[in-house]
């Protein structure tokens, strides 16, 4: 290959321009003997690609990725709706604890039927009055 078109080819590489198959160029010129000393650089750069293409990732390095990688299960929000549970619970207790019961006026039906009819009567006769002006 002429040195203009390796230049140009140096030159789309460096710009993220260049092809596989341009890089393939680059990478077999750069294997040869007849590199200008300004290029020696990218001869490394070059090579590298080349070597490493060979190596080979060791045994167990995928699962060890994948436990490193893999989402653990979230229990967090479960942590936080049981408190929730716990606190709502402990405050309607409270609450319930607090609140007077209520209590029997009366024992005996009789006298509760008795005193209905009483407060009836007065709403009754109150109502009345105050329907009377209307008439």
């Amino acid at each position: 290959m002429e040195r203009g078109q390796i230049a140009q080819l140096l030159e789309k590489y460096w710009q993220v321009e260049t092809t596989v198959e341009e890089e393939k160029m680059l990478e077999e010129y750069f294997r040869g003997t007849d590199v200008p000393l300004e290029w020696e650089s990218y001869r490394d750069i070059f090579s590298f690609y080349e070597r490493e293409r060979g190596v080979k990732p060791g045994e167990g390095l995928e699962e060890r990725i994948m436990e490193v990688v893999r989402p653990r299960p979230r229990l967090r929000g479960a942590w936080w709706s049981a408190a929730a549970v716990i606190v709502l619970g402990l405050g309607l207790s409270l609450y319930q604890r607090d609140k007077p019961a209520m209590k029997d006026t009366y024992d005996d039906p009789q006298q509760a039927l008795a005193a209905v009819q009483k407060a009836l009567l007065i709403a009754s006769r109150n109502m009345h009055k105050g329907l009377h002006p209307l008439k």
